[in-house]
């Protein structure tokens, strides 16, 4: 095998074990390398498309818990469609400290849903300190999302009308397991 080759193969098994483990399907949010020659931004959360196909209730503010690794700026918020149709507003609450939304630090406005990938551009990044957020949203219709078929995690979830604003402190809630969405935040360095 010729040098090149060689260093190729290293390159290409460093990145399978740096980053391959961390982009399963249906484990807790992850750190993906995104972008054409990875220029600086990430996804964190379940951007590999699953299989399965969740039917998300209108009038439910509902969602996961994403851990941003280290500081960074939030660029834009994601998800992938499985059918169009449905409008969706969406809201990043940052976590109290004992595994609860607690304050809106960034949203979506009501937008329509395509199918396949839909990443929102925020207005203008928002800075966002190292620990764990909650990715809420609701939906106008029944949202179709990508859902994941064997492994699930906590939500927290309340009755919150679609032409409501987003609350700026999120109320009381329920709790309950349910399988991952494809839900995910792009950042950038």
């Amino acid at each position: 095998m010729s040098g090149t080759k060689v260093r190729k193969l290293v390159l290409g098994l460093v990145f399978l074990f740096s980053f391959g483990a961390l982009a399963g399907c249906g484990e807790d949010a992850k750190v993906v390398p995104k972008g054409p020659n990875n220029q600086g931004f990430y996804n964190l959360g379940w951007d590999i498309e699953f299989a399965g196909t969740s039917s998300n209730s209108p009038n439910y503010l509902l969602g996961y818990q994403i851990n941003v690794p280290a500081a960074t700026n939030l660029e834009k918020i994601a998800l992938i469609g499985k059918v169009a149709g449905a409008s969706v507003h969406i809201g990043l609450y940052e976590d109290d400290g004992a595994g609860n939304p607690q304050n809106l630090v960034a949203e979506v406005p009501a937008t329509p849903i395509a199918v396949g990938v839909n990443e929102f551009t925020l207005a203008a990044p928002v800075p966002l300190v190292a620990g764990n957020y909650w990715y809420m949203a609701v939906y106008d219709v029944i949202g179709k999302i990508g859902k994941d078929t064997v492994n699930f995690g906590t939500i927290k979830y309340f009755v919150h009308p679609f032409g409501d604003p987003l609350p700026l402190t999120f109320p009381a809630y329920t709790t309950d397991v349910f399988q991952y969405l494809n839900y995910y935040l792009v950042v950038a360095d």
